[in-house]
């Protein structure tokens, strides 16, 4: 049996049910669209596979869906003569169709920590951060 693989809720962030989902799996952290929700737009702010449920955030909310921090594992570098620091500047990508925005990375053992100058919308685990220096990709790593 799959976690999170079973119809289950769609609730608010105080847990109130407003709906039903096909599969907690099948849905992403912003994700606006195929909710089945009327008096939106709603948003998924968060999975909780353990409870089979969805949590979304009213279009009033979105801005729960934003932060400055992130947390990345498995860092690939592309750049052979790219050495990390145990800090460094740069700009990173989570989204395909988010730009890149500035921020400073500190490497810990195989983990990066990523600080945002400015908040960034739809952090979401299991997603890529791609991270720039000027205009090249300089190398990667997995959300967690």
């Amino acid at each position: 049996k799959v976690l999170g693989s079973k119809q289950g809720n769609i609730v608010d962030t105080e847990g109130n049910v407003l709906g039903s989902h096909r599969g907690a799996f099948l849905y992403t952290i912003g994700q606006r669209e195929g909710l089945g929700m009327g008096g939106g737009p709603w948003f998924v702010q968060s999975i909780n596979i353990e409870k089979n449920q969805v949590v979304v955030v009213h279009d009033t909310q979105k801005s729960k869906l934003d932060s400055l921090i992130l947390v990345a594992h498995s860092p690939n570098w592309l750049l052979p003569d790219f050495a990390p620091q145990s800090e460094f500047s740069a700009t990173a990508q989570i989204r395909y169709r988010q730009r890149a925005e500035n921020c400073t990375v500190t490497q810990k053992n195989n983990l990066l920590h990523v600080t945002f100058e400015k908040p960034v919308h739809s952090i979401t685990t299991g997603q890529s951060l791609v991270l720039y220096k000027d205009d090249q990709v300089i190398g990667g790593a997995i959300i967690q």
